[in-house]
């Protein structure tokens, strides 16, 4: 959610570090919205607004001190731009598809259930990137291009807007003498 905070990078870096897969995620690709290596979505969707209403804004008050009728090229670069920032705004949001391994270890599988011949394993702390959803499993992705099916209820989703799953707020049972 603060993607520029040093303290949360921070811990970001050392959980992806000390992860049993050491999984480095895929560098962000340097393509028409560069900005959005430096901005935020949330960044980029204010600076979208605000560019908008001074595209819109300035030929309205240019109309109300005159009787000019063009809204200027001003205007019209300030409505480029911000369209322009809220398509990489959304971009950014959307392409933003990960989760992360909630399970000890997983079994990537070729196919949807046990009956896929295992790829690789998973440990838990794993992110990887999710590619598809068919069911109750998740088709992900490693860095490396390799993709295997795995249950859905071993892991979660990265994207703070997403629901949160129903097994994840399960509480596991305790075995032994209560305290």
């Amino acid at each position: 959610l603060a993607p520029r905070d040093g303290d949360i990078a921070a811990n970001l870096d050392r959980a992806r570090r000390s992860s049993r897969d050491h999984l480095e995620p895929p560098a962000p690709a340097a393509d028409l919205f560069f900005w959005q290596g430096m901005l935020s979505p949330r960044d980029s969707g204010l600076l979208a607004s605000v560019l908008l209403m001074v595209g819109l804004g300035a030929p309205l008050l240019r109309r109300l001190r005159s009787s000019a009728r063009s809204i200027g090229a001003e205007s019209a670069a300030a409505i480029v731009l911000a369209l322009l920032f809220a398509v990489s705004t959304r971009a950014a949001i959307v392409s933003e598809n990960s989760v992360v391994v909630t399970a000890p270890e997983v079994s990537a599988r070729s196919a949807l259930g046990p009956d896929g011949v295992e790829l690789f394993v998973l440990h838990e702390g794993a992110e990887v990137l999710l590619v598809e959803t068919h069911q109750d499993h998740h088709l992900v992705a490693l860095p490396d291009s390799r993709k295997g099916w795995v249950p859905a209820d071993t892991t979660l989703s990265t994207d703070p807007s997403a629901p949160f799953p129903r097994h994840a707020l399960m509480v596991p049972e305790r075995r032994g003498a209560p305290e």
